[in-house]
């Protein structure tokens, strides 16, 4: 199941319908975790160099 949500395109939540809708050109889930953790380490090294 965690494998088939990882290839799935990004989704976000409307808020006036309440239905998950697929963001345009956010790509999979697995390239935005992907991001997520960079960017995450790049602020780490950030911390810990300062």
């Amino acid at each position: 199941m965690g494998n088939d949500q990882l290839n799935k395109p990004v989704s976000r939540v409307n808020l006036e319908t309440a239905k998950s809708e697929v963001v345009p050109g956010e790509g999979t889930n697995a390239e935005a975790i992907t991001q997520i953790a960079k960017i995450l380490s790049d602020e780490r090294k950030f911390r810990l160099a300062n």
